[in-house]
Parts: C-alpha cells; sequence; structure tokens
C-alpha cells in the first residue's frame, strides 16, 4: 500500500538512523552530512513531509541512544527554517531531556552556536530554560552569553538593523534588555531611525511578534506593545522619525476603510493610526491639569 502523499515511510526513517548509528563521530562534517540526508527525505516527499519527519522521530526516540539523538538534535536545529517551529522546537526538547545532564548542556551550546537562524537559537534558549533541564546558573549564563555575542556581531557587521533582517526582532530586544543591554540599544535603535526614517515603521510592527513567535497573532498594534517599546526608548522618539514619511496618517489617526487585513498597506495604516492613538492618548493623560 503506497503512503499518502508527504508522509516519509518507516523504511526511510530506519535507514537514516541506520546512518546515523554508522560511526560516533559527531563532528560538523557528520552533522552536515545528516542535515543534507534529511533534507533529501523531504524534497523526496513533498508538502507536509517537514511534519512527517518530526512525527516518526517522536514516535522512536525513546529507542535511540544518546550519541543518535544528539545528532538529530543538532541536525534539526541546523534546519531549523524547515519545520513547524513549535513541534521543532518540542522534539528538540524531547531529545535534550533523554541526554545526560553534561551531555544535554553541551549539545545545547552547539545547538546555539550553530543554528542558522539567531530567533530560532534564542527559541531555543527559551526552551531548555526550564527548571526540568536541570541547568545549573553558569550554564545558563554560557548559553546567554553565546547568544548576546551571535545577536551584538550581527548588528557590528551589517548595515540593515537586525529587526529588519529577522521577523523576531523584539523578541530579540527584549532578550538583549534582560541581559542589562538597554542602554546600548537605546543608542542602537536611536540611530537607526536616523540612518533611514522608514526603518522606524518595521520598528513599530516588529512589536506585535514578540513572544516566541515568527509572526504576530494581532494584526494591529497594541497597549502592550507600547509599553514594550517605552521599556527601550522614548516612545516620542519613535513618533518623530514615523512623522517624518507618515504625518498625513499620525496627524488623523481616525480607523475609516482600513478592515482589508489582506492588504499591507492597509495593515501598515491600521499600525500607525493604533500607534498615534495611543502615544497621543499617553501624552494627555501625562500633562497637569
Amino acid at each position: 500500500m503506497q503512503s499518502p502523499a508527504g508522509d516519509i515511510s518507516d523504511l526511510e526513517i530506519d535507514h537514516l538512523i541506520e546512518n546515523i548509528t554508522r560511526t560516533e563521530e559527531i563532528d560538523d562534517r557528520e552533522i552536515e552530512g545528516i542535515s543534507s540526508q534529511i533534507i533529501e527525505l523531504i524534497k523526496a516527499n513533498g508538502p507536509g513531509s517537514a511534519d512527517s519527519f518530526i512525527s516518526k522521530i517522536y514516535r522512536i526516540n525513546n529507542k535511540l541512544d544518546v550519541i543518535t539523538s544528539q545528532k538529530l538534535a543538532l541536525s534539526i536545529s541546523k534546519l531549523s527554517e524547515h519545520f513547524p517551529k513549535n513541534s521543532c522546537l518540542n522534539l528538540i526538547e524531547d531529545l535534550l531531556r533523554k541526554m545526560p545532564l553534561t551531555t544535554r548542556v553541551a549539545c545545547s551550546k552547539k545547538m546555539i552556536e550553530s543554528a542558522r537562524s539567531i530567533c530560532f537559537a534564542l527559541n531555543t534558549y527559551y526552551t531548555i530554560n526550564g527548571e526540568e533541564m536541570q541547568f545549573l546558573a553558569e550554564d545558563t549564563e554560557s548559553l546567554k552569553d553565546i547568544i548576546k555575542n551571535r545577536i551584538k556581531n550581527e548588528i557590528i557587521s551589517k548595515n540593515e538593523p537586525i529587526y529588519v533582517r529577522y521577523s523576531c526582532g523584539g523578541f530579540i530586544f527584549h532578550f538583549l534588555r534582560d541581559c542589562g543591554c538597554k542602554e546600548e540599544l537605546s543608542k542602537y535603535i536611536e540611530k537607526t531611525f536616523s540612518l533611514d526614517s522608514s526603518y522606524s515603521l518595521k520598528f513599530l510592527k516588529c512589536f506585535h511578534m514578540i513572544m516566541h513567535s515568527s509572526s504576530g497573532e494581532s494584526k494591529t498594534f497594541m497597549n502592550e506593545n507600547y509599553d514594550s517599546i517605552a521599556e527601550l526608548i522614548d516612545p516620542g522618539i519613535l513618533y518623530d522619525a514615523l512623522h517624518n514619511i507618515y504625518s498625513n496618517i499620525l496627524e488623523n489617526p481616525i480607523f475609516e476603510n482600513e478592515d482589508n487585513e489582506d492588504n499591507e498597506d492597509n495593515e501598515d495604516i491600521r499600525f500607525l493610526k493604533s500607534f498615534s492613538q495611543i502615544h497621543n492618548g499617553r501624552r494627555k493623560g501625562k500633562q497637569p491639569n
């Protein structure tokens, strides 16, 4: 009987595991080879095969030895863009939980160092930061430093703002804020606005996507988003940068015909008007009677 489209067969998974267990080496070359095999499986089986791969590994992960679990966790973390985020993180967490603590820490460090996406590295950090992982405080700090240095290197080496390059920009900022980098962040954000005022809208929009997600649930700007921005910079600085380009919208923040959520221009207008309403309301609330 032929498998449904997108369904990776048990035989294909068995063959992959057999290849993985041929050697106990866990170097970069080995992980790249396994990653390539996984990509080939997904390509060969078409749409839905990424989900199928995750579910098939879930079914057998109790039977996997520690080395195989490490190899799979490292390989999957390199391919995070090919998998549904939540199920991918859940599988990695499950694979890590089966490892001895010292191995778990070493594998987590390697994943966060080598994950192609900073967003995924950050999500991995928070996924493995629970009490059940039993990491010591110094281990957690070490992992935090790896991500912090990766982000700082990105900021230094690239001209385009980090919140433009990564969909989890707001989440990155809150991570750095919690690391004690608020003053540096404020200067960096303000500098990006001075380079190009159009960046200000992208900065505004990144704050509806903060919590462990690459796509926000809300389609408009909300009070809690404003509070998140206020924890990093003076919202008046953002308003002024936006005003350089969108003065007509900001000065007329009455909602009229922006109901079509599929229209990106209308979405931008909704964000701008919502921000303006909240900002002006907060300013009036601070004025003395």
